[in-house]
């Protein structure tokens, strides 16, 4: 299954570690940090938080890097570990200040950037006076990691995500806009993240996937 095939994947790319000499002590550092990081994946810590896609793609984009850019692939290296412990350090709480899973998102769209380049168009509209409410650990993440990997990444000409969050009473909406059409090409996916999240809300309800006039909108409430 993809849990093993990645822990494969992920041992092969340890292999060419040793090429991150290149970049300095630093990165010997960080070495470690990646085997440690393997032994996460094999328990399904990170598994069960982080998608296995977009931990293939980085590790293609690092793997890249490390050959023709390799400060390039220290600030990836650097932006990967910050994530596994923001990921580590929400594991087991089941909310979290909208500040931390934005900070936590934002990282993932830098990754994400490093791969698609221009073609990924962000932003975000959020009111700094909601940062400190909780919503679901890694909800929003789930939804614009969806929003790249079925909207963005297939479509030569990438497109645009728009994350927005908005008072509802005394709970909140997010939501993830994306350009496309609510339809995935070539990226068959099970749907069980957004299954998990739907299943943390109050109402099955409460998770919304519907056009709009960007694109598409997949959104929670949150009370």
């Amino acid at each position: 299954g993809d849990a093993a095939v990645l822990v494969r994947y992920v041992a092969q790319f340890l292999q060419h570690l040793g090429l991150w000499a290149l970049v300095g002590t630093e990165l010997g550092l960080l070495v470690a940090e990646g085997r440690l990081l393997l032994a996460e994946v094999r328990d399904g810590a990170l598994r069960a938080r982080l998608s296995p896609h977009f931990l293939f793609n980085t590790l293609n984009t690092l793997e890249a890097q490390i050959e023709d850019d390799p400060r390039g692939a220290l600030d990836t290296t650097q932006r990967l570990s910050a994530l596994f412990e923001q990921v580590q350090n929400v594991t087991n709480r089941p909310t979290a200040p909208l500040r931390e899973e934005l900070a936590l998102v934002e990282d993932v769209l830098a990754l994400e950037r490093r791969r698609l380049g221009d073609r990924l168009r962000v932003r975000i509209d959020v009111p700094e006076e909601l940062l400190d409410r909780e919503i679901p650990v890694l909800g929003l993440q789930v939804l614009v990691e969806n929003a790249i990997r079925h909207a963005i990444a297939p479509r030569l000409e990438g497109g645009t995500v728009v994350v927005r969050a908005e008072a509802e009473g005394k709970g909140l909406c997010i939501s993830v806009e994306d350009s496309g059409d609510g339809l995935s090409r070539g990226k068959r996916g099970t749907g069980r993240a957004l299954d998990n999240l739907r299943a943390r809300l109050r109402r099955p309800s409460d998770l919304q996937l519907e056009p709009c006039p960007l694109g598409f909108r997949a959104r929670f409430r949150w009370a």
